[in-house]
């Protein structure tokens, strides 16, 4: 199994930073058209899932992917 454990740990830290890039562009493009991020994201949630997303959630995880305080807020409190 240690072998599946360092693969997995490898996809694990290349997942961060692909969130991480992915946070970054939508928080742009959210800043370039005036939009709430926070506000958009779960308007976007109930339009293409049609209910809230559940947890848990690996918070930790998405501290290293720069979501801020906000972000993670709103997902703690879903």
């Amino acid at each position: 199994f240690k072998p599946m454990v360092g693969l997995l740990d490898i996809i694990f830290n290349d997942e961060i930073g692909h969130v991480k890039i992915g946070n970054t562009w939508y928080h742009t493009l959210c800043q370039q058209r005036g939009l709430d991020p926070i506000q958009t994201f779960d308007q976007l949630i109930q339009k293409h899932i049609g209910e809230s997303l559940r947890g848990p959630f690996n918070i930790e995880a998405r501290k290293l992917a720069d979501f801020s305080e906000n972000e993670l807020n709103y997902l703690q409190a879903l």
